[in-house]
């Protein structure tokens, strides 16, 4: 098991995390899969971050949560700062927004899991 996992489903951008997962170092710390969130597997994770758009996220939500060990965070981008209240509201019951950042236009929300 490796202490961090990218999913990635094309395949030239996970060549690319790759590269950067063995320019930093970081080769047996780092696994970058190829394939997409529905076929994805992992364990579970402290801290799982999506960047994703705002009906990807939602899509995916239940999924990206369970994927959060309990007390674990999840860092949610790639929306807008008009879309961040519906993302709020769309979190399941077992995640808590903490905070959301902007810059510029765009917003990324830190959730909690309450489990």
């Amino acid at each position: 098991m490796s202490a961090a996992l990218g999913i990635e489903i094309d395949p030239a951008a996970a060549a690319c995390a790759r590269e950067n997962v063995s320019r930093n170092g970081l080769d047996g710390r780092v696994e970058v899969l190829t394939c997409s969130l529905s076929d994805a597997r992992p364990n579970g994770a402290d801290l799982v971050i999506a960047n994703l758009s705002l009906s990807m996220l939602v899509r995916h939500l239940r999924r990206l949560t369970a994927w959060v060990v309990p007390r674990g965070a999840l860092i949610l981008s790639g929306v807008l700062v008009s879309e961040v209240e519906e993302l709020m509201k769309s979190l399941p019951s077992q995640m808590e927004p903490v905070r959301y950042y902007t810059a510029g236009e765009w917003a990324t929300l830190l959730a909690r899991s309450t489990r």
